[in-house]
């Protein structure tokens, strides 16, 4: 990036910071914060969450390996699958719709893939459309 030459007699003008700090509520104390919501499906630490777009279902990746897709506003689970056979973890994304994941994982070799799944298939077996 180049700089702006300045002629003489130029004035430079100041840049002016300003904080909000001010602005912000107090801190709630830990103890008297309640959970909106929990899902008591996931056996393992969880590792990569994802919300749709519409905010009605959460895919969660965790160290079991499986990508789980679990409806918001009821707590059922949608779907469980495991989308990459490497031990490393899984990293989860919508893709537009409710319907459409892409997965980030690894194969048994430790090479990195990429899969694209279509959510709305219910086979038990389900195959990546990409």
């Amino acid at each position: 990036m180049r700089r702006a030459r300045r002629f003489a007699g130029e004035k430079r003008e100041a840049t002016k910071i300003c904080s909000a700090a001010h602005s912000l509520p107090p801190p709630l104390p830990a103890n008297s914060l309640n959970p909106l919501y929990s899902f008591a499906g996931n056996t393992e630490l969880t590792n990569e969450l994802a919300w749709s777009h519409t905010g009605d279902f959460l895919a969660t990746s965790c160290k079991d390996k499986l990508v789980r897709v679990i409806n918001a506003r009821d707590g059922t689970l949608k779907c469980e699958f495991q989308p990459h056979e490497g031990s490393k973890t899984v990293k989860v994304v919508y893709l537009g719709d409710d319907n459409m994941l892409a997965t980030v994982g690894f194969t048994k070799q430790s090479q990195r893939e990429m899969k694209i799944w279509d959510l709305s298939k219910v086979s038990g077996k389900r195959d990546p459309l990409f």
